[in-house]
């Protein structure tokens, strides 16, 4: 229509003003420059980079709301064009009935003629510029809403794209970061595991067969993760596309912007300037559309012409949106399928890591396990050798000291005479030895025959005091044993208060996390569901909440999108109506010229036929154009059919897109099951885990009870060996003292005991007669036995009573460890 508007010829007449041919003019630029864009879409845009930019969404919207406003005025002066078409018609008819009675009453007639053909000039002349201008205007206008709502339907789309990609690389990342944070988290339970020993063969038995089967679906979510990162891959590069080709509309924007400051012949570069100047033309405009109100009704004719057409297209414009619909809705659950498969996928990723995490932990409790263990067993060792090291000295200790008792009592019945006693103090031995050896020298046969007693005597207290020096040196062996097992208890304590700290840094750390998402569901109103769903779905809830927000603003941009796409096939019709109503203008204008050349008389039938011939020559010129109008319809037939057949299509592609939504499903489906096992298996490891844990608990309180008696058996042992020290101390005195007093010099030369034993005896043999000797010797030697007997079995009932309390059986004495006592009778 605009070319056509443009290429028409003028008829001649008269302009209303001087300014409309320079509006006019630049119109006619705008439009060209307009169908230019249009036609030369596909062409790359060729901005400056001081254009100025219309990706902001605020100026689009009030640009859109300026071209309603304009489309409501021409609507106004449309009707108004009508109402003078009507005039104009009736004032036709009147004035044909006139020129039909000019033949009769010519001379009346003539002056109203005149006058109506006068009125009729001036009302084509006032019509045809504003005329022309609207039509140029309707076309500029449907021509940017066109390109308006392409671009912004083609930035919206990149906005969604760039938006989910982002999306999902935040979400790969919080994954990773949480991967990270479990990782930290089950190396800190693995090194708090690794410091408590524990039993764990039944739970690495129960375990190898998990371990085999959560090997394999390990292997399969690693190749899954690699599918991922491949598609992340492909993401990025559709990102990158979407930026570039974001530019390159924003370059088309601002191309526009410029062409449409050059028609307009604006100087300034801001859009608001160039609204201003569009604005102005629009009110010179509105000044004239008060003498189209006459369009009205013409346009209501065409109306009601094209109504049938209208009611076919907006049938068909009605199905393609329902159909839109269905294919939205279709697309936003297939990516709710594919969020939830991301999501089992994601969830399938943290149970692999949680299985290998675990498995590190059960190799490395194992070899914990078995370090302790055979720690225990070298410990269980040592404790048993120790314990019969010290029974045997407890028992050497308790023979000493019976062998002390009976050697005083056996040294006080030598030194008694007859009914004179001796008693078993030192003193009094001293005493009588001191009056023995005035008598020793008598006495020496005798004590050479006893010689031999005292010499096994001395035997047997060498060995004794070997076995005291053995005993001292394995108490200090066991003394720095228990010092090696306090340090490791001082470090295996230290472990225990670093882990307790990690685990409360932890539950501060869950607590805030746990606030943060509160928070945010106050923010999203999603209070309720998240307190139905649990703390383990908070996260999904708030996703799903996010991704409906986003899916109902692509939503009301789609609307926005009709909503503009139906008016713009308003503003066409509109369009349409006002190129038929021009035509019905320059017929009133014909029919108006006629009768002016009529009424002036037959002097002028010449130039009544080269006006007809004239309107012959413009009639065919006029079916010319409505032979293109009307093959232009049928290309509109044909696109339409097409769109048709376009909608067949979505069908078909719907019912494909229902196929791979079912197929969606089942995976889900499956995705779930396997969900719900690996839940169990990690239940399972996780009560084994448990266990092992109350086991290792359970060792270690046995171990530190061990530990405990092992530490008040030492200092048991450790009292004991003082009181033999201080005994053999006694002895060694008391030695020195009888050598002393029977001449003998012990510091300066070594004196066996068989001789001072030897000396004795001389001593008591030349005291006593041989009769009242061997009398004597007879009862001490009895009484020696008896001694002895008595002795034995304090000896070995004091041994049973320490044995129950080192919690230990009764023990006898070995072949080897009991000393026979034999008395000879002199």
């Amino acid at each position: 229509m605009a070319y056509y508007s443009r290429d028409r010829v003028e008829d001649g007449l008269p302009r209303l003003s001087g300014g409309g041919g320079g509006r006019a003019a630049d119109l006619r630029l705008l439009d060209d420059e307009i169908q230019r864009l249009v036609h030369n879409r596909s062409a790359p845009p060729s901005g400056s980079p001081n254009t100025p930019s219309y990706a902001s969404p605020m100026q689009s919207r009030k640009l859109v709301q300026d071209l309603h406003e304009q489309v409501k005025l021409y609507k106004t002066e449309a009707e108004k064009k009508d109402k003078l078409i009507q005039d104009l018609s009736r004032g036709d008819i009147l004035a044909h009935r006139k020129h039909v009675a000019f033949e009769d009453k010519s001379s009346r007639m003539y002056s109203d003629s005149i006058l109506s053909s006068k009125l009729s000039q001036l009302k084509f002349q006032a019509e045809a510029a504003p005329k022309r201008d609207l039509a140029i205007l309707h076309l500029k206008n449907e021509q940017l809403e066109t390109e308006l709502a392409e671009a912004q339907a083609k930035i919206a789309a990149r906005e969604l794209q760039l938006k989910e990609v982002s999306s999902q690389l935040e979400h790969q990342q919080s994954d990773a970061a949480q991967h990270l944070a479990i990782i930290q988290s089950l190396r800190d339970r693995v090194g708090d595991l690794s410091n408590q020993s524990g039993v764990l063969e039944g739970a690495h038995a129960r375990g190898g067969y998990t371990i085999d089967a959560l090997q394999k679906e390990s292997s399969a979510q690693a190749e899954r993760i690699l599918e991922l990162e491949a598609r992340i891959r492909d993401l990025t590069t559709e990102r990158e596309d979407s930026e570039q080709k974001s530019r390159m509309v924003q370059r088309k924007f601002d191309e526009v912007f410029l062409q449409l400051r050059g028609a307009i012949k604006l100087e300034s570069d801001s859009p608001e300037k160039m609204l201003d100047k569009v604005n102005d033309l629009a009110q010179e405009n509105i000044m004239l559309r008060g003498r189209l109100s006459t369009l009205n009704e013409a346009l209501n004719g065409s109306e009601l012409e094209s109504k049938a057409s209208r009611e076919t297209i907006q049938r068909l414009v009605g199905e393609i949106e329902r159909e839109q619909k269905t294919y939205v809705e279709k697309a936003t659950s297939v990516e709710k399928l594919k969020m939830e498969r991301d999501i089992a996928t994601r969830d399938r990723n943290h149970l692999d890591a949680e299985n290998r995490s675990l498995r590190e932990r059960l190799d490395a409790s194992q070899s914990m396990w078995s370090n302790r263990k055979q720690e225990l067993e070298e410990r269980e060792a040592r404790l048993s050798h120790l314990s019969k090291e010290f029974k045997t000295i407890e028992f050497d200790s308790q023979v000493a000291k019976t062998e002390l008792k009976s050697f005083k009592e056996s040294l006080a019945l030598l030194l008694s005479e007859g009914t004179s006693n001796c008693q078993l103090h030192d003193d009094v031995i001293k005493e009588r030895i001191k009056a023995l050896q005035i008598a020793s020298r008598e006495n020496n046969t005798h004590v050479d025959a006893l010689g031999g007693k005292v010499r096994q005597l001395s035997e047997q207290l060498e060995s004794q005091a070997n076995l005291h020096q053995a005993a001292i040196r394995r108490a200090r062996e066991a003394e720095g044993c228990f010092d090696d097992y306090k340090d490791r208890v001082r470090t295996l304590e230290g472990g225990l208060a670093s882990s307790d700290a990690l685990r409360d840094n932890l539950r501060t750390e869950r607590q805030k996390y746990m606030a943060f998402l509160e928070r945010l569901a106050n923010v999203m109103n999603m209070d309720a569901v998240c307190k139905d769903v649990g703390f383990d779905m908070n996260g999904e809830a708030l996703l799903a909440r996010a991704e409906q927000l986003a899916s109902r603003e692509g939503g009301v941009l789609a609307d926005k999108n009709t909503h503009v796409y139906t008016l713009q096939r308003k503003v066409k019709t509109l369009k349409q109506q006002l190129e038929s109503k021009d035509l019905h203008l320059d017929l009133m204008r014909k029919k108006v010229a006629n009768l002016e050349e009529g009424v002036m008389g037959r002097s002028n039938i010449q130039k009544d036929k080269e006006e007809m011939e004239w309107s012959y020559k413009k009639l065919g010129n006029e079916n010319d154009r409505l032979r293109s109008e009307l093959a232009r319809a049928k290309k509109i037939v044909v696109e339409l059919k097409a769109e048709m057949m376009d909608v067949s299509n979505i069908k078909l592609s719907s019912m494909h897109q229902n196929a791979t939504i079912e197929e969606l499903q089942k995976i889900v489906e499956k995705l779930e099951k396997i969900k719900e096992k690996q839940a169990r298996k990690l239940a399972g490891m996780k009560q084994e885990l448990d266990f092992t844990e109350h086991e290792a608990n359970e060792t270690k309180v046995r171990s530190e009870h061990s530990m405990g008696s092992m530490t008040e058996e030492l200092h048991a042992t450790k009292l004991l060996l003082s009181d033999i020290q201080r005994r053999d101390q006694q002895l060694t005195d008391f030695r020195q003292v009888i050598a002393r007093m029977l001449g003998m010099d012990v510091a300066v030369l070594a004196v066996p005991d068989y001789e001072i034993i030897a000396r004795l005896e001389k001593v008591i043999q030349a005291h006593h007669s041989h009769a009242i000797t061997s009398l004597g010797m007879e009862n001490t030697l009895t009484d020696m036995e008896r001694g002895f007997k008595q002795g034995y079995h304090e000896s070995s009932t004091l041994l049973a009573g320490n044995t129950r309390m080192s919690r230990s059986g009764t023990r006898t004495l070995s072949p080897t460890r009991k000393k026979v006592v034999r008395t000879e009778v002199y």
